[in-house]
């Protein structure tokens, strides 16, 4: 078993760090502003990240999941936010139109989001269906001569307020209590022309605890027509292509996690190389060496989890079976509590400067807050991670 990354990962690692140390981190206190950074995105563009994992085809990199993990993990240990705002227009929106689209959906969409001339995002959250995805009461109608119309509205989208491109998944028939998961489509929607043509309205972009230049914003369509050619797959395989959708961006918030821990503890271990009391600096203490110790070793656990879950998927014929949707969700749910874990603790050993806003780590511990809620909570990757053993046993989750 070799462990060893590819020469032209470690290359890529590389480049991405030295990017982040020279367009990032300068910017950091500025990221902490309710603002989408346009200028650091479009240098983000110029360097590839933007079409990172769509094929070179259609204009992009065409990279592999572990090599886009090693990018995402570099992006976010400088800035969480810009981090995940790249990286659901890529793992959320690029990934389904390559896996699942047509030749036609390919080109026109691929292209334009790996030029930067589009920011996707994908809409499946509504107010009252979170982890309950099969609750989607969002609705799409065909009204004739190939048009769908789209009513409903969504709720926590990820560059909802900014995007080009909306990947929404909405109801097409009447919801059957018995079978919830029937009936729901992917549909992709051209965000320009439905809020040019006031079918989609953004009512609402949140204040954030953290991850404040990445938009969170709520959609509401208004009778919002879309061609036909629009749906994603076919109609009918919006619960299949969500849940696929969910389970290939598990190791990239794995990543997203890692790069938040690695960034609190980059924080962690220069503060406690400078700090002073009692005569020595706060890293001589054994107290002190105990849990940076500890915190490295989860960093490195978490790592490795997220690289396998990465590896499987690249390499293994089969589409998301049990087997591969545990490995990600243990990924995901070891990773983003390690990062909540871990920044916690950086911010304890900065003393009372850890609680105090002007500070680094409070950010990073702000941004790691969420790691563990979205696409897919803690306890909905335990359920994932449970039937993996538990169905051959004849118990139904």
């Amino acid at each position: 078993m070799d462990f060893r990354l590819t020469e032209e990962q470690k290359m890529l690692q590389n480049e991405v760090r030295t990017f982040a140390l020279r367009e990032i981190y300068p910017h950091r206190e500025r990221l902490r502003k309710k603002e989408f950074p346009r200028d650091i995105f479009q240098k983000m563009v110029e360097a590839g990240y933007a079409g990172a994992v769509i094929p070179q085809e259609y204009g992009g990199a065409g990279l592999d999941n572990l090599s886009y993990a090693l990018l995402t993990m570099e992006l976010c240990r400088a800035d969480a936010g810009i981090g995940l705002s790249i990286g659901a227009s890529q793992s959320l929106v690029a990934k389904p139109i390559s896996m699942f689209g047509s030749e036609e959906q390919k080109r026109l969409w691929l292209p334009r989001i790996a030029s930067g001339e589009v920011i996707a995002a994908y809409a499946q959250t509504e107010p009252n269906a979170g982890s309950d995805v099969a609750s989607i009461r969002a609705t799409s109608r065909v009204i004739g001569d190939g048009t769908l119309t789209i009513n409903g509205e969504k709720q926590f989208i990820t560059n909802g307020s900014i995007a080009g491109l909306i990947l929404a998944l909405v109801r097409t028939d009447e919801y059957d209590l018995k079978h919830p998961r029937k009936n729901l489509a992917m549909v992709l929607v051209d965000a320009q022309k439905a809020l040019a043509e006031g079918t989609l309205k953004v009512t609402k972009d949140f204040d954030k605890m953290g991850l404040h230049c990445s938009p969170t914003s709520s959609l509401f369509f208004d009778n919002c027509a879309v061609p036909e050619s629009s749906i994603l797959g076919d109609i009918g395989q919006g619960f299949f292509i969500a849940m696929a959708t969910l389970t290939g961006s598990r190791p990239m918030i794995a990543a997203q996690s890692v790069g938040v821990a690695k960034a609190a503890f980059d924080e962690a271990l220069r503060y406690t190389l400078e700090r002073k009391q009692f005569g020595q600096r706060i890293a001589d203490f054994q107290l002190t060496q105990s849990k940076l110790a500890r915190m490295a070793m989860k960093i490195e656990a978490a790592e490795l989890l997220t690289y396998q879950a990465a590896w499987i998927i690249d390499n293994v014929n089969e589409f998301f079976p049990d087997a591969i949707m545990a490995k990600a969700s243990k990924a995901k749910l070891f990773a983003s509590e390690a990062a909540e874990e871990i920044a916690s603790v950086a911010a304890k050993l900065h003393g009372g400067m850890g609680f105090m806003t002007e500070t680094p780590i409070s950010w990073i511990l702000a941004d790691s807050r969420v790691l563990s809620t979205y696409e897919g909570t803690s306890d909905i990757q335990e359920l994932i991670i449970a039937r993996e053993f538990l169905r051959p046993h004849g118990v139904r989750i």
